[in-house]
């Protein structure tokens, strides 16, 4: 709520899929992504339709979710 270590500014920032494909799971393991919102960040049935397909089938699925 803006105090303390809320304002601090990242030197970079990496993204969940990047930062998975990176670890040692992430090199012996299949990783797909889809987003579930269209590009201008709302969702919509064909956004969902194409994160439920790329989790079809998986051992492991990782949802991150958020409000923006």
């Amino acid at each position: 709520m803006g105090g303390g270590s809320a304002r601090v500014l990242p030197h970079y920032v990496l993204s969940p899929v990047t930062s998975a494909s990176g670890n040692d799971w992430g090199t012996r393991s299949e990783i797909t992504y889809a987003p579930g919102v269209a590009s201008d960040g709302v969702a919509n049935e064909a956004s969902i339709e194409a994160a439920v397909k790329s989790a079809e089938g998986a051992d492991a699925v990782i949802i991150i979710v958020g409000d923006r």
